[in-house]
């Protein structure tokens, strides 16, 4: 196993090393990397666990996600978390803030349209204008998708200008 072994990471599955990452003020490579420390491997656990409970990634997914590890070692790792949850209160509410944490990091990916990148519906940048100019200034919020219409529609307008000139 080489860390960084893919560089195919899911994006949901990378937003719960992040938060695990975070949680513990440590960068999300290290997580993903070739420790072997105690700490190192307890936030893989804690990754795998999150894994499964929030996106109910198969034990091989979550091996991937985690730099290549096989199946048997995920499935200690969701193993041993469950036994610690059982048995320590403060272990089972650090894992409900990361769970409660993650799933709120990816349900922003998925209203942002940060996910799924063929999956993005097409905007009419004329519309995208019309709600923008209707929307208070405090509450807009443009998808990646609608800036991208927007902008795609400028370079149009702009090149049509260009192109117009003598």
């Amino acid at each position: 196993m080489t860390a960084f072994a893919h560089l195919d990471f899911d994006r949901e599955a990378f937003a719960i090393v992040a938060v695990v990452a975070e949680a513990h003020d440590v960068a999300p490579r290290v997580v993903l990397g070739e420790n072997r420390q105690r700490g190192v491997v307890e936030m893989r656990r804690k990754c795998a666990w999150l894994m499964r409970a929030v996106l109910d990634l198969s034990l091989n997914e979550i091996g991937r996600q985690l730099g290549g590890y096989d199946a048997k070692t995920v499935s200690e790792y969701v193993a041993q978390a469950d036994t610690r949850i059982k048995a320590d209160p403060l272990y089972e509410n650090e894992l409900d803030r990361l769970r409660s944490r993650s799933a709120q990091v990816i349900g922003e990916y998925r209203r942002f349209d940060l996910i799924e990148d063929d999956a993005r519906p097409m905007h009419d940048a004329l519309a995208v204008a019309r709600r923008i100019m209707r929307t208070p200034r405090g509450e807009l919020r443009v998808s990646g998708a609608e800036a991208r219409a927007l902008a795609e529609a400028y370079v149009d307008q702009l090149l049509a200008t260009v192109e117009a000139r003598p």
